[in-house]
């Protein structure tokens, strides 16, 4: 007697998500690199740890977050390349208040 644990999964094709998942499966069919039991289990384990849909989602953001507070912004000035009086500095609070705007947008992906 082997030492397994067996589910049955049956699912429905008329069920929009239970025919998402029959079509990303049958997609694999001929991948050897691919598992279903492997997928399946690594998605429950997700779930039991409360990881969510959108950790992927949430780690390229913060490393998007962590590369645009090193990069530095030049806009030449073609016609006063040398006048630098007219551009104003901005405050410590401006500079915050831009830098949040900036990690705002990313928001919207």
């Amino acid at each position: 007697m082997k030492n397994e644990y067996r589910i049955n999964l049956r699912m429905n094709p008329n069920k929009p998500k239970q025919k998402e998942i029959i079509d990303f499966f049958n997609e694999r069919k001929n991948d050897d690199s691919f598992s279903r039991n492997e997928f399946i289990i690594e998605a429950i384990l997700g779930r039991i740890h409360g990881e969510s849909s959108n950790a992927l989602l949430d780690d390229i953001r913060e490393v998007i977050r962590d590369e645009i507070k090193n990069i530095s912004v030049f806009v030449s000035n073609e016609d006063n390349k040398n006048d630098t009086a007219d551009i104003p500095e901005l405050t410590e609070e401006q500079l915050a208040q831009n830098e949040a705007d900036v990690l705002d947008v990313l928001d919207m992906f």
